[in-house]
């Protein structure tokens, strides 16, 4: 037992991240703003201030990345995604490619 808490049966270790971001939900051509939240080896939490992505959408986000290159050229780290689940105020994808 331990102590009424959920265990955390999670695969990959998620660190915490807050930037800025957008997605383009690719079937529909829809753009939005968001932050992303965490972020694992296998996908990224977002939180998104208007509507959720429907599930299953196929999407590109692209996340201001936080340390600049060599500290002055700003860089922008680009994922292909897939929403898998929704939570109150975003959704969490699962990550198929990234550079």
């Amino acid at each position: 037992m331990n102590g009424g808490r959920k265990e955390d049966r999670r695969r990959n270790a998620r660190y915490p991240l807050l930037v800025q971001a957008t997605y383009l939900i690719r079937r529909t051509l829809t753009r939005s703003a968001c932050q992303v939240v965490d972020m694992s080896s296998s996908g990224l939490l977002v939180v998104s201030p208007g509507n959720r992505p429907p599930l299953g959408c196929y999407m590109d986000l692209a996340l201001e990345w936080p340390a600049p290159l060599d500290g002055v050229v700003p860089l922008q780290f680009l994922a292909r995604a897939r929403v898998v689940r929704h939570t109150g105020t975003g959704f969490r994808s699962e990550e198929h490619t990234s550079e």
